[in-house]
């Protein structure tokens, strides 16, 4: 499927597509604070990286779990 994302196999593979819009300010300070504490590798589990225009890929590559663990989306 070039340049398109089954939503059938993210669902039935358990995969989550996770947008910012569903976190309160408390819970982005939080996860801030975390960050900036350096307890956890956090980008130790990082697979891949893409700029948003390229975002169409980066969601494709998201699907891919024989590949890809966490796949970030820089804006």
């Amino acid at each position: 499927m070039s340049g398109r994302t089954s939503f059938r196999t993210l669902a039935y593979a358990h995969q989550d597509l996770i947008g910012s819009g569903g976190y309160t300010p408390d819970d982005v300070r939080t996860v801030m604070d975390i960050m900036e504490s350096k307890a956890f590798d956090i980008e130790s589990v990082i697979t891949h990286e893409f700029p948003q225009d390229r975002i169409v890929e980066a969601i494709t590559t998201a699907g891919d779990t024989h590949n890809a663990l966490n796949v970030v989306i820089k804006y």
